[in-house]
């Protein structure tokens, strides 16, 4: 079982990834910030004088990483297509003691030929309590709106799940882990993941159950189907902190493109069409860390607290009433 710091850093980490294609605030609670027990650590061996291999050696920095009291992260993913293009933006600042206390941005754009660019951005803060978690958004110059989530015993599964994920995927997850470029403190590593061992875990643990039947065995068949890809992380050995991660989606996304088509009723004459688009598209991820361990607070701002108004966010719903009444997660 992981610390509370190791679960939390590595879902806010997450967060910062997943949390920008929701788009919603009602969404907020599928990607709350863990509840994980603490627990006492026990100290670390002695520092071996036997070199480390590049698996050894990311591993050990990937456990380093729990030591991470607060910082920000910036992720960008970007999509290319013969037919437009498209980016996801995002940062997020954290300070995960006593309480998680987290705000972000989001921005989102594509761009057609011909057309003017379309621009969204969403911007978010999160605060949370022993019993609740709080996640106030705000859609362009819209109103603030808040959603209050008391803690459920489903929560606690979901999260330590994906914290585990997360911290011992890397490298329960990769074939193969190369040592890169060392420049200074920066020790960049090369990772070649095992696809389908990912595909699995997804499918066996956090399956997501679609009431279209056909849509069901289309989402199965890709999990069953995701192809090796590989990623770039760089890590600063001084201060034990991840500063660089790069990947390239392109070979994953285009195979769940081609299950899907293959799938559809589609004429054969758009399933040519869509595949050459596929053919020629792109997807690069990538995330920068910076600020770790000098951050000194993360708070909501009084006038989104005085005004934001309460929406519904699904089961476990603590504060429904007018903004300002018995705000559970201060």
């Amino acid at each position: 079982m992981m610390s509370k710091k190791k679960g939390a850093a590595s879902v806010l980490l997450i967060l910062s990834l997943w949390l920008a294609p929701y788009g919603e605030a009602s969404m907020a609670p599928a990607v709350a910030v863990p509840v994980v027990s603490a627990e006492n650590t026990a100290a670390a061996p002695a520092e071996s004088a036997v070199p480390l291999d590049a698996r050894a050696s990311l591993d050990k920095a990937f456990d380093q990483l729990a030591e991470v009291k607060n910082g920000t992260y910036e992720s960008s993913l970007v999509v290319t297509t013969p037919l437009g293009s498209a980016n996801l933006e995002s940062d997020i600042s954290f300070i995960l003691e006593p309480y998680t206390r987290a705000k972000g941005k989001m921005a989102f754009g594509f761009a057609l030929p011909g057309a003017p660019e379309f621009q969204r951005d969403l911007a978010y803060y999160i605060r949370e309590t022993e019993q609740a978690t709080a996640f106030y958004c705000r859609l362009g110059h819209g109103e603030w709106e808040k959603s209050v989530t008391a803690r459920q015993p489903h929560d606690k599964k979901v999260n330590e799940f994906w914290a585990a994920a997360f911290h011992n995927g890397f490298m329960d997850f990769a074939k193969d882990v190369q040592f890169g470029v060392k420049d200074g403190a920066m020790q960049t590593y090369l990772v070649t993941v095992d696809g389908k061992a990912l595909g699995r875990l997804y499918l066996e643990n956090e399956h997501p159950r679609l009431s279209d039947p056909e849509w069901q065995k289309t989402l199965d068949s890709i999990l069953r189907s995701v192809p090796d890809f590989t990623y770039t992380v760089t890590i600063d050995e001084e201060k034990k902190t991840l500063t660089d991660f790069h990947a390239n989606l392109t070979e994953p996304v285009r195979k769940a493109g081609l299950i899907y088509l293959k799938r559809s009723d589609m004429s054969r004459e758009d399933k040519d069409k869509y595949r050459k688009v596929l053919s020629e598209s792109t997807v690069e991820l990538s995330l920068k860390g910076r600020d770790f361990n000098e951050l000194e607070d993360v708070q909501v701002p009084a006038e989104v607290l005085a005004n934001a108004r309460d929406i519904k966010a699904g089961p476990g719903v603590l504060n429904t009433a007018p903004a300002g009444k018995h705000d559970v997660a201060k």
